[in-house]
């Protein structure tokens, strides 16, 4: 096994580990958080009740809020939002819903990212082929572009077969980065997914925050799941197209109905 693969391999082993380890705490904390009413859904006719301050202690000394606590990275990440004053995007007028959030967003967040995680962690590797698997294609890649250069096979249109011998060959020219590979290994997959997905709810989360903020933080709790972490520009690039995503979401959840369709009937 190459240096590489083994790194992308501890790599791997390290996240599921820790995401496994937090798996049942992660879900515990979603489904205490939904009985105690701290999110509101309608059931039927009825809304959930309302929490109360007892149920925001029993949340606050929840034991995924103590390991999380225990993690230097989230630390970090919750000093940064103390610092820039973050407030959350109010989407309630329930004052003890809202103390909630102010003090457990992020942990809120982090429950979220193990549970989706653990249900796809074995999914996002399969987008990758590895080598054993690409061989043989590869094999039979090189003997249709021997018998194309050979005069061994012919399209009844000549045009469309020179378009396929030429990107036959571009693809042949360089085999790693061929239609038969992502280009990127299972963990820069997982670890990308991960960030992108918790700059998402980050953004949507907390009212004002930069898209620079957003992906310190976001950084900084990855790292918490993650050996080595995604390039900070690469982050700064996803958390940009993210943030006018989110905006433009916003701006239409904002509009009335006479807005909505004035501005559709304008573009008729």
């Amino acid at each position: 096994m190459s240096e590489t693969s083994d790194q992308i391999n501890k790599n791997m082993d390290y996240a599921a580990k820790i995401i496994k380890s937090q798996i049942q705490n992660a879900r515990d904390y979603i489904n205490k958080e939904q009985e105690f009413g701290f999110i509101q859904e309608r059931q039927g006719n009825h809304y959930l009740p309302i929490p109360n301050e007892e149920a925001l202690k029993t949340m606050e000394q929840h034991p995924f809020v103590h390991w999380l606590h225990k993690q230097d990275y989230f630390l970090q990440a919750t000093a940064k939002i103390v610092k820039a004053k973050l407030r959350i995007i109010k989407r309630t007028d329930i004052e003890i819903i809202l103390l909630y959030m102010e003090k457990l967003a992020l942990v809120r967040l982090c429950a979220l990212q193990i549970d989706i995680f653990s249900k796809h962690q074995l999914i996002l590797p399969q987008v990758v082929v590895s080598e054993k698997e690409k061989k043989p294609v590869i094999k039979a890649m090189e003997k249709l572009n021997f018998e194309l250069n050979h005069g061994g096979l012919y399209f009844s249109n000549g045009a469309m077969q020179l378009v396929f011998h030429t990107l036959l060959q571009q693809l042949l020219k360089n085999p790693v980065h061929n239609v038969f590979s992502s280009k990127r290994n299972h963990e820069n997959l997982l670890r990308q997914a991960f960030i992108k997905i918790f700059l998402q709810e980050l953004i949507r989360t907390y009212e004002g925050i930069k898209i620079g903020l957003a992906v310190n933080i976001a950084l900084e709790i990855t790292d918490i799941f993650f050996m080595d972490n995604m390039d900070k520009r690469d982050a700064e690039r996803e958390a940009e197209k993210i943030f006018h995503t989110v905006c433009a979401e916003n701006k239409f959840l904002e509009m009335t109905v006479k807005e909505i369709l004035f501005g559709y009937t304008s573009y008729l």
